[in-house]
């Protein structure tokens, strides 16, 4: 700036060639005019003072006016100079004072001649006579408290040597260690001859910058280690789809090079994207040209990548998120990230199969599966449950409630095991109970059960199968057992009692004929002679099979039969019984005197039931499965629990009842293929009803079926 108001200074003076052509041009015009004026006046003869005296006379004074304006003219404009100088110099100083960056000037010696506030705060001196001071003396005066003189120094030097502005990064250390970092730019100035004059020297602090420059290095390597270390794959598009970036995990996953996958033609590239169903994408359905296409991210796009050449796929789970245009706001480029899922898909494959498998195992597995929540509620059931619970679907029972099914009585003991296996991760089990079905049937089922999650629920599941039919036959095996028993038992009582019997029958006889007039008492004995008789063939039925001949009879007639014998014995106990048949019913296969046994113990049973007179019904009627005869009473009942042991040996409800006889008469009836089913309700009667079959050929049919 100083160089720039000396030039300015230089244009405002006149200068000594124009004042001597401008002095030189009026004195000319002077004599000129002087000459045409003066010469008619002072040309006479007698005058003292010649005309050329009084010319140069004139000449002098009027050159020195002229003179003396320019100069005073002169002078004004430069001492106008001078002030604008100084004001500019001022602000000048005040600008560089004020700056940040420190500025100071030396000599070519390395004298110091001026320094800016900030590089006398910076170098310690604002207390101190620099100026005309080398670096040197300042320290050697100084000491180490302007130690940052001496690595300015060879910089200096080497800014004079190289005549030329040099610029480089200076590193200070501060006392408490804190490394600064200034940016100096050094400027020699040398005058017209070449010789050094003054070096200017400029720093500024760029130590945030650095540090800002440093961490933004750290950060890009540690983002390049993480691009490079990153298991999946990176790749960056353009708006045209050309690859600009891709790391090295990107090429492996996609099975190309480094030179293969950027730049070229995006339309051919050397792979194809699939659908997770195998669908081809076409190019413009790439999620990375939707993302470019409408600026929407594109989150956990599954991916089948097939290679040129290769009929196997790669599956990758894909992002893409644009990258906007910061004026426009419009998508430029494209970044995708993606993971190669190949053995994870093959594992969820084998897994689908796998459970796929595991469900086709459930499904048709001949137990009942089901898995309920902790609110008891169905979550699942195979067919076979389902099946079980009385419904033709699994998803009738989902929803519900478990334990609407389960027999009160043991809802406590349910409850008690499932929670003791949630607890203690144990099997519990095989735990027997009763449910009543969706059809309303009751059966007996056993069921294990295990804590498990399911769906990412805390449940339990119950593996268990209806039991009903095992639980008929165990009873009917301890029947049989028991039989067998009293079977056997009755072949030794028979063969012991009944010689010894006739043995008292003959003389009882013989006696009744010698003593007539006793005869009464005899009767009596003999009467109970025949009764013990009666109950060892009953017991003789029990020891050894018997062989019947079946023909076709009236079920009709051997009803009426039984009931004449009965019509006395019920007019004594002001009992009624009523018979009722179906009009046309067909013969049956039977054996006609067993048949009439199991009537007679029925209807006895029915009369001795009841204490007071009363009604017994006695129906026949046609069925599909045969002929159904139903013996019906308004005696005492039967109480529930009591039913279904009836027919066990030595069982009875009867005071003095043995319980042969309902026991007789169920083997007749298994003998002939029928069943006897009892309804009875305390105080309210009692309904016993046989079914038979018309020929015992279609009943074995039925059961084979």
């Amino acid at each position: 700036m100083i160089h720039w108001l000396t030039e300015k200074q230089v244009k405002v003076k006149w200068s000594p060639f124009k004042i001597s052509i401008l002095f030189t041009l009026l004195l000319s015009l002077y004599f000129i005019i002087s000459h045409r004026l003066l010469r008619p006046y002072f040309s006479k003869p007698g005058l003292f003072v010649p005309v050329h005296i009084i010319q140069d006379a004139l000449s002098i004074l009027i050159g020195a006016f002229i003179i003396y304006i320019f100069i005073k003219q002169d002078r004004k404009k430069l001492l106008a100079s001078k002030r604008k100088l100084r004001e500019e110099q001022k602000t000048l100083y005040t600008l560089i004072n004020n700056v940040p960056d420190f500025v100071y000037l030396k000599d070519k010696e390395g004298h110091w001649i001026e320094g800016n506030e900030a590089s006398r705060r910076f170098f310690e001196i604002e207390d101190a006579p620099y100026e005309g001071k080398t670096s040197a003396h300042i320290i050697k005066i100084y000491g180490d408290r302007h130690r940052f003189f001496s690595v300015c120094h060879d910089s200096d030097i080497e800014a004079w040597r190289s005549k030329r502005t040099i610029r480089f990064e200076q590193i200070f250390q501060k006392k408490d260690g804190t490394l600064l970092t200034y940016d100096v730019i050094k400027v020699p100035i040398f005058d017209t001859n070449g010789e050094p004059k003054v070096l200017v020297v400029t720093a500024r602090d760029i130590t945030n910058s650095k540090i800002t420059e440093n961490k933004l290095k750290e950060s890009e390597q540690r983002y390049e280690s993480l691009y490079n270390a990153i298991s999946g794959g990176i790749v960056l598009k353009d708006r045209e789809g050309t690859v600009l970036h891709a790391n090295e995990e990107a090429c492996k996953i996609l099975g190309v090079k480094q030179e293969e996958i950027h730049g070229g033609n995006p339309k051919n590239a050397p792979w194809k994207f699939f659908e997770d169903d195998g669908r081809l994408l076409s190019y413009e359905e790439q999620p990375y040209m939707i993302a470019l296409r409408t600026g929407q991210r594109i989150q956990n796009a599954v991916l089948g990548v097939e290679l040129a050449g290769d009929s196997s796929y790669r599956w990758i789970l894909a992002n893409y998120e644009p990258i906007l245009d910061t004026a426009t706001g419009q998508p430029i480029e494209v970044l995708g990230t993606f993971l190669d899922i190949t053995d994870l898909k093959q594992t969820q494959e084998r897994l689908r199969e796998s459970e796929e498998r595991y469900r086709l195992l459930v499904e048709h597995l001949p137990d009942k599966i089901v898995v309920v929540n902790q609110k008891g509620i169905f979550s699942f059931i195979n067919k076979e449950g389902a099946a079980i619970m009385g419904v033709k679907e699994p998803w009738e029972l989902l929803g519900k409630n478990v334990f609407d099914f389960i027999e009160p009585d043991y809802h406590e003991l349910i409850k008690i095991s499932v929670n003791k296996t949630k607890r203690e991760k144990v099997i519990i089990g095989p735990l027997e109970y009763k449910i009543n079905t969706f059809d309303n049937r009751i059966i007996e089922v056993e069921t294990i059960f295990i804590s498990i999650n399911y769906e990412g629920q805390p449940a339990w599941l119950g593996v268990g199968r209806d039991i009903t039919g095992r639980k008929q036959i165990e009873e009917a095996l301890r029947k049989a057992d028991t039989i067998s028993i009293a079977g056997n038992l009755a072949a030794g009582v028979a063969h012991e009692v009944r010689n010894p019997l006739t043995v008292i029958r003959g003389f009882i006889q013989l006696f009744k004929q010698q003593y007539e007039s006793e005869n009464q008492y005899f009767d009596i004995v003999l009467a109970e002679v025949n009764r013990i008789e009666l109950i060892i063939n009953e017991f003789l039925m029990l020891s050894k099979p018997q062989s019947f001949t079946f023909r076709k009879n009236s079920v009709q007639k051997i009803i009426q039969g039984t009931v004449t014998l009965f019509e006395t014995q019920a007019i004594m106990k002001n009992i009624e019984i009523i018979t009722v048949y179906d009009e046309n019913l067909p013969m049956i296969e039977c054996e006609e005197n067993q048949l009439k046994q199991v009537f007679i113990n029925l209807l006895k049973n029915a009369m001795e039931s009841m204490a007071d007179a009363g009604v017994i019904k006695v129906e026949a009627k046609k069925q599909e499965e045969g002929i159904s005869v139903r013996f019906v009473d308004h005696g005492c009942g039967i109480p529930p629990e009591k039913i279904k042991k009836l027919g066990e040996p030595f069982y009875t409800t009867k005071e003095k009842g043995t319980g042969l006889g309902l026991m007789v008469s169920y083997n007749i009836i298994k003998n002939h293929k029928g069943k006897i089913n009892v309804m009875s309700s305390p105080g309210q009667g009692t309904s016993f009803e046989i079914i038979l079959p018309l020929t015992l050929d279609s009943a074995s049919k039925r059961e084979a079926q």
